[in-house]
């Protein structure tokens, strides 16, 4: 069985992979993000970890890769550089070597050219 670590996990595309991953394997989640309680009702399988913290928090990053196979990153935002630097330096820590990094910053969204 995987472990898959999804970083910003309460962002669409996110969600769409963790339930894909949830629906089609028999992969284990630890569901990265602020404010856990927006993914409470992930928390309930069995397969799911919950992890409430802040991507840019080397250290709560490197403890969340803990045993996990595989680092998916889906955050984005106006620090994007600060979250990748601490991203790889926790994966350093961590010794952990495969990284999916999704990443849309500039894409137009619905509605809009």
């Amino acid at each position: 069985m995987t472990k898959v670590l999804i970083l910003g996990a309460h962002g669409a595309t996110a969600q769409l992979v963790a339930q894909r991953l949830l629906d089609e394997t028999d992969d284990e989640l630890v569901l990265f993000l602020r404010n856990a309680v927006r993914l409470a009702n992930l928390g309930q399988n069995a397969r799911v970890t919950l992890i409430d913290g802040d991507v840019q928090d080397q250290a709560a990053l490197t403890d969340a890769m803990t045993g996990v196979d595989i680092v998916y990153s889906n955050v984005g935002g106006t620090d994007l550089a600060k979250s990748t630097k601490a991203i790889i330096a926790a994966m350093t820590a961590a010794k952990r070597t495969r990284l999916i990094f999704l990443q849309c910053l500039g894409c137009p969204t619905r509605g809009t050219r």
